[in-house]
């Protein structure tokens, strides 16, 4: 399947293969159906493709699909990513077009934009249930600003520029505040509107980092806090070529705002390295409150003037929760083997790094029964809840990865998923905490967590 690779929330469900038998104009298919009663999920077939000769343009992916028996729907689709990690800047998966039923070989279309600040340019098709796609002669090609584009993927809301971000921005509310002033001028404001247990929210732009490269920069502003419980601050990130992987950054974390403050003058001091991609910058709330920005202002500095950058090593704990497993009892024994792994590249994929490791799960003390499980990444500072699916995986899906009848951990026997596996299109290093909650007969809920550490580093064959 050249490099194509079989992704989704539930793989191991689907499987995908190239047929000689089923044509289109003489042009052999390559195949997606699922092997399992699906109830929910989905699986994709996919290939990734730098952006660097679309930038700036317009493109049209195009593709022949024929269908059998798609009982929820399938569809072809396409995503543009940005600098911002889980955050697409253009995307579209025919959701509201869907592919359903039988069908005979028909074309589909799909038109995006490729902003500047593009990184990654991903494709396929997808089935969501059961059934089974055929695919053949999909192609890129640029068009004109005249073909509408199919973009799904909404338009981040921006006030003078600035818009909302986070691992829960849908927990803050930004806007400006003309009432709330800093030397008569309008203030920017970002404020929790739930009870937010865990994550965070900012209010960020974006900038060209052209002509501060090679050079130190301050970042200057005025920042007036209400109630915050957990901490704010300001920060800045410097991005380099390497998705993901920023070159410089500060968020604060180790002088942090709390509570209820006057506006106080705050400084964050980076260099901008020759290949620098993009700069971004914020403020941003973790946990409840509120806090007022002005706009900052950015200027040359020397170099006697010392950096404030948090460098990528910088020891935390680890071992600190997130708050939502911070006070649930431990029940469950998770081990990973190894618990420190090296990438490894597939034949079947030269886009993407591989990292394979073996978990297993026992209890400590009674029988329970699997409620949820899934994995945290260590980001910058905090925990985020990161996998396939963007939320926590179920009872039905440690059943069919670990060989659990109906997901009950029985005392006295171990559980393993032997193939599980962490994906990057870049060699970086990465911390991840796996958690397993489960309850007994009583309806207590008990815990396990293991943390894995991803190295950026290849396995030595």
């Amino acid at each position: 399947m050249d490099d194509w690779f079989k992704a989704g929330t539930k793989p191991s469900s689907y499987e995908a293969g190239n047929d000689e038998d089923i044509k289109y104009n003489n042009d052999s298919s390559i195949y997606l159906k699922s092997i399992a009663d699906v109830k929910e999920g989905f699986g994709t077939i996919m290939r990734s493709v730098k952006p660097d000769e679309y930038i700036n343009k317009r493109i049209k992916l195009t593709g022949y699909i024929k269908s059998e028996n798609v009982t929820n729907w399938a569809g072809m689709w396409m995503r543009v990513d940005g600098p911002e990690r889980n955050r697409s800047l253009q995307f579209d998966n025919m959701k509201n077009r869907p592919i359903k039923g039988t069908n005979d070989w028909t074309k589909y279309e799909i038109v995006l934009d490729v902003p500047e600040n593009s990184t990654n340019i991903a494709y396929g098709v997808l089935v969501a249930g059961n059934g089974q796609i055929w695919f053949s002669n999909m192609s890129l090609e640029t068009v004109t600003n005249d073909v509408p584009i199919t973009n799904m993927e909404p338009k981040p809301e921006t006030i003078d520029g600035w818009f909302e971000a986070g691992s829960k921005p849908d927990l803050y509310e930004i806007g400006k505040d003309e009432n709330v002033k800093y030397d008569n001028e309008a203030s920017m404001y970002l404020k929790s509107t739930s009870d937010v247990k865990d994550g965070f929210g900012t209010i960020m732009k974006q900038i060209s980092p052209d002509e501060y490269k090679g050079k130190r920069i301050r970042m200057t502003g005025m920042i007036k806090s209400e109630n915050v419980g957990d901490w704010a601050g300001m920060w800045m990130r410097v991005d380099g070529p390497d998705y993901g992987k920023s070159l410089q950054f500060d968020n604060m974390y180790n002088r942090p705002i709390k509570g209820t403050n006057d506006w106080t003058k705050y400084e964050i001091v980076l260099d901008v390295p020759e290949n620098s991609t993009n700069i971004a910058y914020g403020v941003l709330v973790h946990g409840n409150g509120r806090i007022w920005l002005v706009n900052p202002i950015f200027e040359e500095v020397g170099n006697n003037i010392p950096t404030t950058n948090i460098p990528s090593e910088t020891k935390y704990d680890y071992n600190k929760l997130p708050d939502k497993l911070e006070n649930i009892p431990d029940g469950i024994e998770v081990i990973n083997i190894p618990d420190t792994v090296r990438a490894v590249k597939t034949n079947n994929d030269t886009n993407f790094y591989f990292w394979f490791h073996k978990t297993s799960v026992k209890v400590l003390k009674e029988d329970l029964e699997i409620t949820e499980f899934g994995s945290y990444s260590w980001i910058s500072d905090h925990w985020e809840l990161r996998t396939v699916a963007n939320k926590p995986f179920t009872k039905k899906d440690f059943e069919d990865w670990y060989g659990c009848k109906d997901g009950k951990l029985i005392k006295g026997n171990t559980y393993t998923d032997k193939n599980n596996w962490y994906q990057n299109t870049e060699l970086q290093k990465m911390i991840s905490l796996w958690y397993y909650l489960g309850t007994n007969k009583n309806g207590d809920i008990f815990k396990g967590t293991a943390i894995v550490t991803y190295l950026s580093e290849l396995r030595k064959k």
